[in-house]
């Protein structure tokens, strides 16, 4: 009696970085999960990536956005084009080393109905066996609000260890860049990626909103991915980077949490960034204090989005 292999869509966002989007490509080859499409989202790259895909992958699907919209906007575009069961959005910069990388996160999702998402773990280029994936594990009576809230700089946790037993289903706080595979299923009832994020904090964000609907996000201790390390964010100037990397951070604060939790949170981040944006400005990085600056600007003209109504309005 044949399996029947559910159909898994796998959606890449690209933003003219046609070596690293052909070189995923070229990895995914060699996957032995047997029934997956594969969806490339370009956001208006100005190099020719969309031709040389089409032409050295013809068999993959292409999506070009006249505008670029970001990791979060890309990756709705590719939802809205796929037609898996299952949804896995990834970065560019990844190679598919381990061929039963996806079997590994399709078994772990089929486990349990509860579960939303599934990770797997990072590597990087360099050291295949050093895990890269900074995934914060619920740790006993630790306030999962306070390691999202305040990240790993303030904890200093967060990797999983090489003792990890393979076996095991950590639930994890942290997934990064939309690393995971999704339910349709699960999608639908919590919406999908918030656009307003652009670049950071989407994948935090969705899930939040899965396991305030009673869904787990977890990570397939058997599933690696090799990273390149931010090859997208670095060809983006410091600018940029951290302008979206604190704009989707403060969004998250002020979109997800109660009063009393976001005068917490920034009881304690505004304060911090304003360090920061001093230490940049003195270290001769005065366009990084700027990003910070501008996030912060960013979220007071959207306040909007975070009074009550609006929140279940701009959920997804």
């Amino acid at each position: 009696m044949s399996i029947k292999h559910k159909l898994v869509s796998i959606v890449i966002v690209n933003y003219n970085g046609k070596e690293d989007t052909l070189n995923f490509l070229r990895s995914l080859e060699k996957t032995d999960y047997p029934n997956f499409e594969i969806i490339v989202v370009d956001n208006a790259s100005a190099d020719d990536s969309v031709e040389a895909i089409r032409k050295r992958f013809p068999h993959v699907r292409v999506i070009r956005n006249k505008l670029n919209l970001g990791y979060s906007g890309g990756l709705n575009s590719g939802i809205a084009h796929s037609r898996g069961k299952y949804i896995v959005g990834l970065v560019n910069d990844i190679i598919a080393f381990q061929k039963e990388w996806l079997t590994e996160v399709v078994k772990v999702a089929e486990s349990d109905e509860k579960i939303g998402m599934v990770a797997s773990i990072w590597v990087r280029r360099e050291d295949r066996e050093r895990l890269q994936q900074r995934v914060h594990l619920m740790l006993g009576r630790v306030s999962e609000k306070m390691l999202e809230l305040l990240g790993s700089e303030f904890f200093g946790f967060g990797m999983i260890e090489r003792g990890e037993k393979p076996g095991d289903l950590p639930d994890v706080l942290d997934i990064r860049w939309g690393n995971g595979l999704i339910k349709r299923d699960v999608l639908r009832k919590v919406g999908v990626f918030d656009g307003k994020m652009f670049m950071n904090y989407e994948a935090n964000d969705l899930g939040y909103r899965m396991r305030k609907a009673g869904y787990r996000v977890v990570l397939a201790t058997r599933s690696r991915l090799q990273h390149a390390g931010l090859a997208s964010i670095k060809r983006q100037s410091h600018y940029f980077a951290d302008y979206h990397f604190y704009r989707g951070k403060i969004r998250f604060v002020l979109k997800n949490y109660d009063l009393p939790t976001k005068a917490f949170a920034l009881s304690v981040e505004l304060p911090y960034f304003m360090l920061l944006m001093v230490k940049h400005a003195l270290s001769g990085r005065p366009e990084s204090s700027r990003a910070i600056r501008d996030a912060i600007v960013w979220n007071i003209a959207n306040w909007r989005d975070y009074m009550p109504v609006a929140r279940r309005r701009h959920a997804s």
